[in-house]
């Protein structure tokens, strides 16, 4: 029986994820801004890119997030929020033109990393995209979806939403809400 349980708990995987932990432990003690950064950066990277030792790893050290299909200024939207605070910095990622929209499976398991790494993330069907159709009702529809995020996010374009997420934050009506815009082309291929 203690043979069989040691050979349970000595598993790689279990050790790699200890390892892990520890590692990631004591440097995020040792420098906690900067280590923070890059723990988080770890998180998002093993949940998208499915890395099979961290992603098992971060699945344990990191709670699973709150998932729900809603709408928001009308639209088809994916939100994600972390376990804990209440408060925390919230994304609204553009996606790229995709037929799957939000569903494709490498968006939403983005999505899932940057919850797990502590953001609130909206992921909006935005119209035309899935055709891969940019119009001004698209531009509209994020304007409208970021405003309706709160009063304070982060703009994420994947591929073309990058534009479109470059182009809603110069929106009159979004002044002071844009804390950032980022993009990344394409990430799925990362």
């Amino acid at each position: 029986m203690l043979e069989g349980l040691l050979s349970d708990l000595f598993q790689p995987w279990r050790l790699a994820a200890l390892a892990l932990a520890v590692a990631v432990t004591g440097l995020v003690a040792a420098a906690p801004a900067r280590m923070s950064a890059q723990a988080d950066a770890v998180v998002v990277l093993a949940t998208t890119l499915e890395t099979p030792v961290l992603e098992h790893a971060v699945a344990l050290l990191t709670a699973e997030p709150q998932l729900a299909e809603t709408t928001i200024a009308g639209l088809p939207t994916t939100v994600a929020r972390p376990n804990g605070p209440e408060d925390r910095p919230t994304l609204v990622i553009v996606n790229g033109a995709a037929e799957l929209g939000r569903r494709e499976p490498a968006l939403r398991r983005l999505v899932r990393g940057l919850a797990r790494a502590g953001y609130v993330v909206y992921l909006p069907d935005l119209p035309g995209l899935d055709r891969g159709e940019l119009t001004r009702d698209t531009l509209n529809a994020l304007v409208s979806a970021a405003r309706a995020a709160g009063d304070r996010v982060a703009l994420v374009g994947v591929s073309v939403g990058t534009s479109l997420a470059l182009l809603a934050a110069q929106d009159a009506s979004l002044a002071g809400r844009i804390s950032i815009v980022t993009g990344t082309a394409p990430f799925a291929d990362l």
